[in-house]
Parts: structure tokens; sequence; C-alpha cells
């Protein structure tokens, strides 16, 4: 019963599901849009100034506005590879400290196994605890540098005519390194 109630509701509605254009005129008048005819008319002087001088305006606080984001983009980018340096650094300086405590480690346990005594284990388990302490002490005097460095000061660097420059406190700097040139004479 429902298979026949649903074909016969499908035809009524295709029955009546005709095209637009096919569909009888039942005494309705067909509407358009209507035209309206502006007149040509000329723009007064001061208005077209103002329209040119508001152009201008916008044409200069356009290109501000650009030469201002590129300057962000360019500071942003500079800052992205000072940050990816310092990490670099940083991390290099790890791998440098683990690779420095390895082998002091091996080089402790190769003297280790030449130990004869328990005095003997004793004075070489003290020297190497005092030299241990000196070498942690100072690494982490260098990693300390280089975070600083990398917490505080980074994305503050500057290219100027090539060079790279850190732009730092005078409170801050712990001392002056000067690179002497010689120059050879030719004869």
């Amino acid at each position: 019963m429902t298979e026949t109630t649903t074909a016969t509701s499908k035809a009524k509605t295709t029955k009546h599901a005709a095209p637009w254009s096919e569909r009888p005129n039942y005494g309705i008048p067909e509407f358009a849009m209507p035209q309206f005819d502006l007149p040509n008319m000329e723009l007064p002087e001061a208005f077209r100034e103002m329209a040119e001088k508001g152009f201008e305006q916008t044409r200069d606080a356009y290109a501000k506005a650009k030469v201002a984001s590129e300057d962000a983009a360019d500071l942003l980018e500079n800052t992205y590879e000072a940050a990816a340096k310092r990490a670099t650094d940083y991390n290099r300086k790890l791998i440098e400290i683990t690779r420095t405590n390895t082998r002091a480690a091996f080089d402790y346990v190769h003297e280790l196994l030449g130990v004869k005594s328990p005095s003997e284990f004793i004075a070489l388990t003290t020297a190497q605890m005092r030299k241990h302490l000196e070498i942690v002490s100072e690494q982490n005097k260098e990693l300390s540098a280089l975070a600083l460095l990398f917490g505080k000061w980074s994305g503050t660097e500057v290219k100027i005519e090539g060079q790279e420059l850190l732009i730092m406190k005078e409170s801050d700097i712990m001392g002056v390194l000067q690179e002497t040139v010689t120059k050879k004479k030719v004869a």
C-alpha cells in the first residue's frame, strides 16, 4: 500500500513541477527593472580636488604601512634567526660538555681498573671528584653565560655593513676582547 501511495504522490508532484517558461499566464503583468537615466553631471572642482587629495593620502598611508610591515617582518625574521643561532650554540655546548664528561668517566674507570689497594682507590676517587667538580663548575659558568645571551639578548643582533653586532647594556658587559690584526708589509 505504501508503494502505490508513494508512486501516486510522485506522479502528482511531477505533474505540477513544470519549468518556469512553460507555466501558464494568469493575466498577471510581467515586471521589469525600471531604467533610470542619470544626467551627465560635472563634479565641482572642489569635490574633485578633495577626492584626489583623499586618494593621495590613502596611497601615502598604504606605502607607509607597507614599509612598516616589511620592517616588522624583517625584524621578526632576524629575531627568529638569532634565537635559532643561540639555541644551536647552546646545544653544541651541551654536546661538547657531554663528550668531555663521558671521556672523563671512561678515563676514571680505566684508572680504577689499575688500582691495587683501598688507599689508592680512595686517593684516586678523591682526586677525580675534585677534578670533576672544577670541570663541572666551569661548564656551568659557560652554560649560564650562553643561557643569559639566549634568553635575554636573542633578537637584539643587528647586521651593519656585513658585521653581526649584539646590542646590550654597558652594565651587562663582563669584559672586552680585542683582536689585533697584523699587516704584512709588501716589499
